[in-house]
């Protein structure tokens, strides 16, 4: 549920941010399905609840850790004194710095 939410609120974070926070979701999704497997074909003679209980806090510990280390790089990357945030697009060779505002801030969702 937490990435669900994350997942909600990430319209005004960056594009670093975004792919970041999709690749833990889909490293969540698939690294539950492998353990629970692996624990539903190999059961444990003891304790055997301990994969149940703790994947999902050591899951959102890593989801956490790792997005807000790319909303730290990201944020020194792609933002400015004043609060808007800077694009950088390589056109033709040359380096074309576009300074944009979160669409949804003007909506007030940011």
């Amino acid at each position: 549920m937490a990435l669900f939410w994350a997942n909600i609120a990430s319209k005004c974070w960056s594009v670093l941010t975004r792919v970041t926070l999709y690749g833990v979701m889909l490293l969540v999704s698939l690294s539950s399905l492998a353990i629970y497997e692996a624990d539903a074909l190999w059961p444990r003679d003891s304790q055997g609840a301990f994969v149940f209980i703790a994947f999902p806090p050591a899951s959102w510990l890593l989801s956490a850790i790792v997005v807000s280390i790319a909303a730290f790089i990201s944020g020194r990357r792609s933002h400015r004194a004043d609060g808007q945030r800077v694009v950088h697009r390589q056109l033709g060779g040359e380096l074309l710095l576009v300074v944009i505002e979160c669409e949804a801030e003007a909506l007030g969702d940011c």
